[in-house]
Formats: structure tokens, sequence, C-alpha cells
């Protein structure tokens, strides 16, 4: 598919780019939902209403953890292009197996801190802190720029 679209005018970053921007803002936008949704839940049962728009944006600290993910599927795109599907499915899982029995396996706690969802400050119980959320944002671009400069310097391999 993607050879007929790069046939013509269209270069690779922009074809990226068209790709890029479904899961970018999607994720945002189902997180804020799933955040105001919980909020009303819990608003529900206790009584109180003022929750929805505080659980959004607390659910919406999670996007650069997402972000990561994304990031580990561009940077195998453009560099491993045959594990791009894979890839990211293997680190979400490996990243799943970690957190559930991370414990049990004595892993150290850097280990277990060091993995995205880990690293999101739990909103509203933590306080809220700018600094592991822009480590994430960074770490997600550095790898989407370097899947994304790959891919515009290599073959566009068929299937």
């Amino acid at each position: 598919m993607a050879e007929l679209q790069l046939a013509g005018a269209m270069s690779r970053l922009r074809w990226a780019a068209g790709r890029l921007a479904i899961p970018v803002v999607g994720t945002a936008v189902l997180l804020v939902i799933g955040g105001a949704l919980f909020g009303g839940a819990y608003g529900a049962s206790i009584g109180e209403t003022g929750h929805v728009g505080s659980l959004a944006l607390a659910a919406l600290a999670y996007w650069p953890a997402v972000m990561v993910i994304l990031g580990v599927a561009v940077a195998l795109f453009g560099w491993l292009p045959r594990a791009a599907v894979v890839g990211p499915w293997a680190a979400l899982g490996a990243m799943w197996v970690i957190v559930i029995a991370g414990d049990a396996l004595h892993l150290p706690s850097w280990v277990l801190d060091a993995l995205p969802f880990s690293a999101t400050p739990y909103q509203p119980a933590e306080p809220f802190s700018w600094t592991p959320l822009l480590i994430l944002t960074v770490v997600a671009g550095a790898l989407v720029a370097s899947g994304l400069t790959r891919y515009a310097r290599r073959d566009v391999q068929l299937a």
C-alpha cells in the first residue's frame, strides 16, 4: 500500500506523520474520555460531581508513557521493519510481566521504576511532578525521530 502512495508526490515523512496522528491524538482523547468516565462513576458513588475533570486530567498523565510504546513501534518501523508489528507488543508484554511478577522475581526497584507506566505519577493520589512526564516525552520523541529519520532513508520493502 505505501509503495503506491509514495510513488507520487507524497514524501515519506508526510505519509508517516499522517499515520502517526491517529495514535497520538486518539490515545489522548481516549485517556481523557476514560478518566472522565471513571471520575463520573466515582463521583456518582460518593455523591459528588467534581471529580470528572480532575480524573480526566489525571488519566492524561499516562499519555507520555503510551507515547514511549508508540516510539518503540516507530523506531522499529524505521530500523527493523519486519519487527515493527511484534516488537511493540513484545515490549508491552515484557513490561506487563515485569510489573506483575517483578516482586516475586526479586527484581531491583530501579528496573520496576524504569518502566514507562511506573514512572508516571499516580494521580491524584501522589503529588504531581512534571519531571517524569517530560523525560518520558523526550524519550518518546527521540524514538519517533530516530525511526522517522531511518524510514526516510531506507528502501520500502514489499510485503
